[in-house]
Order: C-alpha cells, then structure tokens, then sequence
C-alpha cells in the first residue's frame, strides 16, 4: 500500500469526463481518496437530459446519498466565496465543492454519495431556465429517483445546499419523491413573490436585477432562455398563477 505521504492532491483543472480516481486534501481527514464521476446524463420525463457530477467512496457497496442543485455550475471552486461570504470565520472547502454546495471531502469519508446537479440551462445541462418554478422542482423530483435507484445507493437521498440550493429544496420537498428521506434548507428564501420580489409589498430592484444578470452573463453564451425575473415582477405586481408557481405549499412537506 502506497504511503498516504507520496499522495499528490488533484486538480480541479485535471478531472476529466467520465470517472476519475481523486487525491483529496479534506478540512476535516486529512488526504483521502474518492471517485469522483463527471458529466454523468440524467433523462428527464420529458427526454431532456441533465448533467451531474458525482462522488463516492473508493470502495464497493451502497451508500445513503447528499444531493444538491442549482444554476451556478457543478463545476467551480468555491473556496474563494465561502471564505468571502462567511459571516463568522472563514469555511474552509476542497476545491472540488462548487458554490454554497455540499463538500465531497466531508461527506464522502463519511461514506455517503454526493451528487451535484447542473439544472436545465446550466452547465452543460440542456433546456431553458426557469428559477425556483414547477419545472425545475420536476427535474430535481427525476434526479433524486434515478439516484436511488443506482448500483452504488442504498435508495435514501437527502437534499443540502445554501441559498439558491436551498431555494430548490423547498418545492420538490413538497411533492415528497418516495426516496428523499430528509431535506437541510438553510439561508434561502421559500416564497419568491413575498421574500425575494415584494418585500413588505415593495418591489426589489437591486438583488433581482443582479441575479438575473449574473445568469445571463453566466449562461448566455449557450443561448439558452433564461426567465427574466425583474421584468415578470413588473408584469406580476400582485400574486398570480405565474406567483403560484413559484410558492411551494411548505404544509405538503411530509419529511424531516
């Protein structure tokens, strides 16, 4: 057996698609070794395919599963962020975590799967993007079934992330997919209309706008559609069915 003192942590940059045996310099255990899977398709029911990143133990067997997400990317470094943004020390990641998302070299020595999804429009995840909405909770719904179903699960998934991350827990929760056992929302807005457009029934014209920008700038060059949101708050000045769509009903949430 090689000395853990010979291993060379890998690069962000190396990963190619496909499997990929990884040397990670974790915060908590030190040098470990996991899988990680890049760029692994998803079908959705509607035939669109889904792109996601995944990492597991270097070792066989059926692990209970960590998934996240969002539309910033599967593929970043968020080291930089995390510390940027901590409000009380710095949040030290490997750099194999992307933005505000689970990290690998936490959760993949404690022998669980992490699974980081690219939704529609981001990525190399095809389709148009529409934030928080019906269509992107049924997308996450088809994500969490199709990895309980895989060789390497046990077929209990659980639902984590910051933020936007959170954001996207919230409306597939309450549809309640047999196989997500438990959800860890935290720092993200449930209702999109009274936390995130109208705050006190005032319209919000500086995070919207940057957010929406921040996508565009992102994600344009795919030519995907991206939902304007500051322009369908002024056409929705009051909740609406386009609103309903974006306000989960938290009471249907049936799980921890």
């Amino acid at each position: 057996m090689v000395s853990k003192l010979t291993w060379v942590p890998s690069k962000l940059e190396d990963v190619k698609p496909g499997p990929n045996e990884l040397v990670v310099k974790t915060m908590q255990f030190g040098l470990q070794k996991i899988i990680m899977e890049k760029d692994v398709p998803i079908k959705m029911r509607d035939g669109v395919t889904l792109y996601c990143n995944i990492f597991r133990p270097l070792k066989p067997g059926k692990f209970p599963v960590v998934m996240s997400a969002d539309v910033y990317g599967k593929d970043g470094d968020g080291r930089e962020t995390h510390e940027r943004f901590a409000t009380h020390g710095s949040v030290k990641t490997t750099p194999f975590t992307p933005f505000e998302s689970p990290d690998p070299g936490y959760w993949v020595p404690l022998e669980y799967v992490v699974v980081k999804l690219a939704l529609r429009g981001s990525s190399n995840s095809v389709g148009d993007l529409y934030p928080v909405s019906t269509k992107e909770a049924n997308d996450y719904y088809d994500a969490i079934e199709w990895a309980a179903l895989q060789e390497w699960s046990t077929g209990n998934v659980g639902l984590n992330g910051v933020s936007y991350l959170c954001m996207t827990q919230w409306p597939v929760a309450a549809m309640n997919p047999p196989h997500c056992k438990a959800i860890i929302p935290w720092e993200g807005v449930s209702d999109m209309y009274r936390d995130w457009s109208f705050h006190g029934g005032m319209p919000e014209t500086a995070f919207n706008p940057y957010w929406y920008k921040s996508q565009v700038d992102r994600w344009g060059w795919q030519k995907c559609f991206i939902e304007n949101l500051p322009e369908e708050t002024k056409k929705h000045p009051l909740i609406d069915d386009y609103w309903h769509d974006k306000i989960p009903d938290l009471g249907k949430i049936a799980m921890p």
